[in-house]
């Protein structure tokens, strides 16, 4: 076990190694990822690196490495071009050489300047956990993988159990040989137990009560709504439906739909008669979308299959409730929490039902007194202790 008083040993730091970080390309792309090393940052200086492909080179013609530093936590995005041609297989293999090229390129200048982490840490194994294995081989440290991918879900489409046989094996090399495992929910944990045959623990995602916390707002008594990007995971189609029969006997229902541009479904809104009580607006700052969750009735979550679900305990902490599907995360988070709706899958009756109970209720899931009661594990303060005991490190 690693002693460490962070207050006094400001030398000492964790390195990691990201698949998904807020990027120029994708700022909200691992959001989730950056709440975790501000809530370990804290107390323990973490050394963020991400190497974002820029395909179409927006960013770079060739590499662009950006640095960032706020208190303790420091983030390295290298921007890579690469130019590849030829086939899907031979593109792969290149980027992943690519990668490794620029991942020891960092790191031996992260070593020069100040120095071997205490420990390596990834987040989401491909190709992360891939990278942080051979690092650590290279460094003789201990490394860490945290995931938070849905793919590894046995309904998970696509699905990574069809990846090629080589990055399958590699993947589970890269699991066993870590000196330990977590993943945001417990089934997905459980999931990864079951694939590569080692324990991994429970550590959940973050959510930052500084910006969702109940707002002054009053919420509009017809208002429902569900933000996520609209892939087929989240099922939009279906909420539409359900919306639709929802309207038949409230048509003073509004339904806010936050996301990227997806003409189909504007398209499917006015086919199934409700364009005019549904409400499009595109992604927007974590800021302004407390306001826009404090103004609703109830969040509606119905996705087909999740590993955690950051929405659900930012709608919480705003004071809103949740309707959800019934699958294995979602029950997790909602089960002993009630005034929440947990609703079949495929089954738009009983979720338009949800919704005309949810915009029936007179009462709000976050009075006083809900946040340090029911989201206490959520918090930046117990989601860095668990990382702490996760690496075996005590913060004295």
């Amino acid at each position: 076990m690693i002693l460490l008083n962070a207050m006094v040993d400001q030398q000492g730091y964790v390195l990691w190694l990201c698949s998904w970080y807020p990027n120029k390309l994708e700022p909200l792309a691992g959001d989730f990822i950056q709440r975790h090393a501000k809530a370990v940052a804290a107390k323990l200086p973490v050394h963020v690196l991400t190497i974002v492909v820029d395909e179409s080179a927006q960013i770079t013609r060739k590499m662009l490495v950006e640095k960032r530093v706020e208190g303790h936590l420091t983030e390295t995005i290298v921007y890579v071009h690469l130019g590849l041609k030829g086939p899907k297989i031979w593109q792969k293999w290149q980027q992943w050489k690519a990668m490794q090229r620029v991942m020891f390129e960092q790191t031996n200048l992260l070593e020069k300047t100040v120095g071997k982490p205490l420990l390596i840490h990834a987040h989401v194994a491909i190709y992360a956990g891939l990278l942080a294995h051979q690092l650590a081989l290279h460094w003789q440290l201990p490394y860490y993988i945290s995931e938070h991918w849905t793919e590894y879900l046995p309904e998970a489409q696509p699905n990574f159990r069809k990846a090629n046989p080589w990055l399958r094996w590699q993947w589970r090399k890269s699991m066993r040989a870590a000196d330990n495992r977590s993943a945001v929910s417990s089934y997905l944990a459980e999931t990864l137990r079951d694939m590569c045959g080692k324990p991994v623990l429970r550590i959940p995602n973050v959510v930052d009560t500084s910006i969702f916390a109940p707002q002054a707002t009053t919420a509009d008594r017809t208002r429902l709504i569900h933000i996520s990007t609209f892939s087929h995971q989240k099922q939009p189609l279906q909420i539409l439906q359900a919306f639709a029969q929802l309207l038949a006997d409230k048509p003073k229902a509004l339904l806010v739909m936050i996301g990227p541009e997806r003409p189909a479904l504007k398209a499917a809104a006015t086919m199934l008669g409700i364009g005019h009580a549904v409400q499009w607006q595109t992604e927007v700052p974590q800021q302004q979308l407390v306001h826009e969750m404090a103004q609703s009735k109830a969040l509606i979550l119905y996705s087909a299959f999740e590993t955690f679900g950051c929405v659900v305990i930012e709608a919480w902490a705003t004071g809103i409730p949740v309707i959800a599907s019934d699958i294995p995360p979602m029950r997790e988070l909602l089960n002993n929490r009630p005034g929440n709706w947990l609703v079949p899958l495929n089954n738009t009756a009983a979720l338009a039902a949800a919704m005309s109970e949810a915009l029936a209720s007179k009462k709000k899931v976050n009075p006083s007194g809900f946040m340090q009661l029911d989201l206490a594990e959520f918090s930046f303060e117990n989601v860095a202790e668990a990382f702490y005991k996760f690496y075996g490190i005590n913060m004295l």
